[in-house]
């Protein structure tokens, strides 16, 4: 185990949804080998991706940015897509699907473009930097130094009274999937507290702007809005509770990694927790049930999965030279 644990709402999400899903992912650091299929989450991906190239301070408002590198990933995905395809599936089929995912992300980013223009959503917002890396220490855990680590996807001043601000692109079918619940989602609660701890003096923490962009091709048939931005704010008393919140996660995370290190069966420390969306929402969902048949599930994974750490892709960045060759093991 490294000399600091570092600990993303990523992770902890996992570790609540389902232990035996966290423990393949950030323990044992297995992942599909094939490449990742068109799909929501790819999708999302891309879409990131081209935002975070059009938010760029040095170019802003990046347009050709935005399309140079939606056009780059494009490419990169359709020379691959064909390896992504599974035992008894058409590669055809699946280079099809791409072809119209590709087409439904570039419907979205063009109708971005224009309700920027038209509502004027970034009026009055000073572009800080987009994928902003954030990392402030928690604590030691069970003898373990963490520090809690974020990547915003945005980060703003707002310059009618100076107030940061960190903005979250959600690529999404309904604004109902977000909306109920954003007051009380982790990730922003996270993000809110670690930019109020990182605090410069005399600036205030206002909280997050969420982008909301609709997985819809704005057809006539479409039913508006199709974009919005929506605030979420946190208190102090959030924050402090947040905050004894995080550390009883990292509490029961910490020792359920550090007793498996130790030797306890993962069938007691990192159990599952099947639900109905298993079958679409988890890459282990095809050798989860193996592991209590009696299978020889170690062959499946060795055949099907490799080796790559959590934290590889977009927060490789933030790692030390130390942590980057713990990324390449």
């Amino acid at each position: 185990m490294p000399d600091v644990k570092l600990l993303t709402n990523s992770e902890m999400r996992a570790f609540k949804r389902c232990r035996r899903a966290w423990w393949l992912r950030w323990v044992r650091r297995l992942r599909r080998a094939l490449p990742e299929r068109p799909g929501p989450r790819s999708l999302g991906s891309r879409v990131h991706a081209a935002l975070a190239a059009y938010y760029a301070p040095a170019g802003y408002p990046d347009v050709a940015g935005l399309w140079a590198t939606w056009e780059a990933l494009a490419t990169a995905d359709r020379a691959t897509v064909a390896v992504a395809a599974e035992e008894g599936e058409d590669p055809a089929a699946l280079a099809e699907a791409l072809e119209e995912e590709l087409e439904l992300g570039r419907l979205m980013l063009e109708g971005y473009l224009e309700w920027l223009a038209d509502e004027g959503a970034d009026e009055g917002l000073e572009v800080i930097g987009p994928e902003v890396e954030r990392r402030v220490p928690l604590g030691p855990v069970h003898g373990v130094n963490v520090d809690l680590l974020a990547l915003l996807d945005l980060r703003l001043r707002r310059e009618v009274d100076g107030a940061r601000l960190f903005l979250d692109h959600k690529t999404l079918d309904q604004f109902s999937r977000v909306e109920p619940t954003a007051h009380l989602d982790e990730q922003f609660r996270l993000y809110h507290l670690i930019e109020r701890l990182l605090g410069e003096a005399g600036e205030r923490t206002d909280g997050a702007l969420i982008n909301l962009l609709r997985r819809v091709k704005r057809t006539a048939r479409a039913t508006p809005p199709f974009y919005r931005r929506l605030e979420v704010r946190h208190n102090d008393h959030d924050l402090r509770s947040f905050w004894t919140r995080v550390s009883g996660t990292a509490v029961d995370l910490m020792e359920a990694e550090l007793t498996m290190a130790a030797g306890l069966d993962p069938r007691a420390a990192a159990y599952p927790n099947p639900t109905r969306d298993c079958a679409w929402d988890c890459e282990y969902f095809p050798i989860c049930g193996l592991f209590d048949d009696g299978s020889d599930v170690e062959s499946l994974l060795a055949d099907r999965y490799e080796s790559r750490h959590p934290l590889a892709g977009r927060y490789a960045k933030l790692l030390t030279a130390d942590e980057l060759r713990e990324v390449e093991r």
